[in-house]
């Protein structure tokens, strides 16, 4: 059983109403003196007693009703909305972190520890935690779904866990932020071309990463190479040595798409100069392929040519982003003609970067994001699903209340006569 609003309680206060009218009914009567009680009436005593019970059951009845009326206005609910206790999640990069460690230890057993992993399980201090973190937007229906009114959380609330739209949560979450108190340094990414190795570096902290970019011939010392993975010699995990061969694109035109394949043109050379990565452009006007080549861009009216290679070429879909994926695998294309506007607009260059190279994903990105930003929307259908369950529970109350002052009024009326 739980109230939703307990302060209305104080409405039983009204009991003192019933009972004082009772006790005001049951002062010491007036004593009238007669000469003689010849002519008085004998009144049979069984009749009396039974004034008395139906009295007292009246009054029961009165109180009866202001109890019900009480409870309605606290908001009564029994069953299925009874809360569990309050629950805690933590992101498990954190956990070791003294700041969360004296939180939790102030907070006793009064609190149900999860993690922020796939299904919120439980935390167990004995069992070492081998789950990948998730980001809280990723775990809303998992939120959702848990038997608490109120969740704590303990986040880095970093900028990587704000990707996508922003979810619809029915809970309140509390969000704590653990700010990053050291600078992390790590070897982000590792390229091996033909004569020399690219290197990535990284810098992070809570407000922003940094980038530098090395080109050596041999790797540095202070790069540990084991099983065709690279890290500092601090660093806790390696990420993969990637090979990189020269990237043959051959790009087909007609006249009438001249200023596409200039812009496309100009980002693929653009790719190569700010990477490094060596990329060979073949451009031809002719639809009769004559070489061999890794990409196709297929700038004409005509049937593209049957490459068996990825492919990009021009399939107009205004419900499309400029540069989307194709039905056939390998397949891309591009949902309208191009211009500087929409190139710039949609970011044309890194699409194309990350279709050409499967770039690495930097887990090691801290920076932070304040809790507006990162808490899920509250759920604007909450309230209305809130008072309908209320309402859910409370129907026999009033069914309770109509039959008790039905019933009253007729104790009522029956003492009247």
């Amino acid at each position: 059983m739980n109230f939703v609003s307990s302060t209305y309680l104080f409405a039983l206060l009204g009991f003192l109403i019933p009972i004082a009218i009772h006790l005001w009914n049951k002062k010491e009567a007036k004593v009238i003196k007669v000469g003689s009680i010849q002519f008085v009436p004998t009144q049979d005593s069984n009749q009396s007693k039974s004034i008395q019970l139906n009295e007292v059951f009246l009054l029961l009845l009165r109180c009866l009703v202001l109890s019900i009326v009480s409870f309605l206005m606290a908001g009564l609910i029994i069953g299925r909305n009874q809360l569990s206790k309050n629950v805690v999640l933590i992101d498990p990069d954190i956990i070791q972190d003294e700041r969360v460690k004296h939180a939790l230890d102030s907070m006793g057993d009064q609190y149900e520890i999860r993690l922020m992993v796939d299904n919120l399980s439980v935390y167990d201090p004995e069992e070492e935690v081998n789950d990948q973190p998730q980001s809280l937007w990723a775990l809303t229906n998992d939120l959702n779904k848990l038997n608490a009114d109120s969740i704590i959380i303990f986040s880095k609330q970093a900028l990587a866990m704000t990707k996508g739209k922003r979810p619809e949560i029915n809970k309140t979450l509390s969000l704590i932020s653990i700010d990053p108190l050291v600078t992390k340094k790590y070897l982000a990414a590792a390229y091996q071309l033909s004569d020399n190795y690219i290197l990535y570096y990284g810098s992070s902290d809570g407000f922003s990463t940094i980038y530098t970019k090395q080109v050596v011939a041999e790797l540095p010392d202070k790069v540990i190479i084991e099983d065709n993975e690279v890290k500092l010699e601090d660093q806790l995990n390696g990420i993969p040595l990637k090979r990189i061969d020269t990237l043959k694109v051959v790009l087909v035109y007609e006249d009438e798409f001249l200023k596409d394949k200039t812009i496309l043109e100009a980002q693929i050379r653009g790719i190569a100069e700010y990477t490094g990565f060596p990329i060979k452009v073949i451009v031809q006007k002719g639809e009769e392929l004559t070489s061999e080549f890794d990409w196709l861009i297929w700038l004409s009216d005509a049937a593209m040519a049957d490459s068996g290679t990825k492919s990009i070429s021009i399939k107009e879909d205004k419900f499309k982003p400029l540069l989307y994926e194709g039905i056939d695998n390998g397949t891309y294309h591009l949902n309208s003609r191009l211009n500087y506007d929409n190139v710039l607009a949609n970011d044309l260059s890194n699409r194309l970067l990350e279709m050409f190279y499967e770039l690495p994903v930097d887990n090691n990105d801290q920076r932070v994001v304040s809790a507006s930003q990162l808490n899920p929307v509250r759920d604007s259908n909450i309230e209305t699903l809130q008072v309908q369950s209320k309402a859910g529970n409370q129907y026999w109350l009033w069914v309770l209340l109509f039959i008790v002052l039905v019933f009253e009024r007729f104790v009522s009326m029956k003492k009247a006569l």
